[in-house]
Parts: structure tokens; C-alpha cells; sequence
């Protein structure tokens, strides 16, 4: 069972944590390396930065407008949304990808400190979040469980192919 996070300071802690170790993978890896298919099924480096960075920018949407709210993509099933995130951006430059994800992670740190701790626990302080619904687990699944399924992507693919 996942324990959930008392405070923001604890929440920004869990994901700044697993932020590094998921960064410390690329560490020393080529321009090229991040083009190499094959790091989760046809995704590359690129392509995995693209889409956790997706995830993180639909977490700054709901902290900023404190509610329930995002993009279209989530009407659709989990694998038909990774295929629009990854066709809409698979074009885009390595140095584009990396200037974003670094924008929207300062950001959504940025948001998540200035939450109040009792906003991690009651979902009634988000307008449209189901009542069964707990923002902090929300937060993890796009923040630090989500960084976590890709560092063990990206360490199987390491692994195999540097």
C-alpha cells in the first residue's frame, strides 16, 4: 500500500527524489542515444521525456485552477492517450523536449509548494474531483510512480543497448 505524504514538504521531497534518479539514468548519454527507439516498446529517451512532461503540465493545469481539469486526451483509454502524446510531439527537437520538461517541472514544484498541506488529503478543495478521489495520489500517479515505471524502462533499455 502506497503511504500517503503528511505534508507538501514530504510530497516534494517523494518526487524531487525519484525526479534525480530517473535524471541520473541520462546522465553522460549522448544527443543521439535519446533518438534510439526501443526504451518502452517504439519510444525513445525523447519520447518518454515528452510524455512525463505531458503528465506533469496536466498536473500544473489542475494545482494552478485548483480543479479537475485537462486536456480531451484523458476521455481516451490510456494507450490511445500515450499514442496521441507520442504522435503530437514525435517531431519535435530533443532540445525543445528538454527546455519544456525542465519548465514544467520548476512549475509544477513551483505550485506544489505553494499548496497547503490539507489540500493533499481533501478532494473537496479541487472543484469537479470525485469525492473518492485523493489529490495526492492523483499528484503521485503523474509525478513520482510515473517517473518510477520509466526509470525501470530506461535502466532495462541501459542495460541492453550502452
Amino acid at each position: 500500500m502506497l503511504k500517503a505524504p503528511a505534508t507538501i514538504s514530504e510530497l516534494v521531497e517523494l518526487i524531487s527524489s525519484a525526479r534525480a534518479a530517473w535524471e541520473a539514468l541520462m546522465v553522460g548519454l549522448l544527443p543521439r542515444d535519446y533518438d534510439q527507439p526501443g526504451v518502452a516498446g517504439e519510444w525513445s529517451l525523447k519520447d518518454i521525456i515528452v510524455h512525463i512532461a505531458w503528465f506533469e503540465n496536466e498536473m500544473v493545469g489542475m494545482l494552478e485552477r485548483r480543479a479537475l481539469v485537462g486536456s480531451e486526451l484523458w476521455n481516451l483509454s490510456q494507450a490511445e492517450r500515450n499514442q496521441a502524446i507520442y504522435l503530437q510531439n514525435k517531431s519535435r527537437s530533443l532540445n525543445d523536449i528538454l527546455s519544456d520538461s525542465r519548465h514544467t517541472y520548476t512549475r509544477l514544484l513551483g505550485l506544489l509548494e505553494g499548496l497547503k498541506d490539507a489540500e493533499l488529503h481533501d478532494p473537496a478543495r479541487f472543484n469537479d474531483m470525485p469525492t473518492d478521489w485523493v489529490p495526492w495520489r492523483i499528484i503521485a500517479g503523474n509525478t513520482y510512480l510515473h517517473y518510477l515505471d520509466h526509470a525501470q524502462d530506461i535502466q532495462v533499455w541501459l542495460e541492453g543497448n550502452l
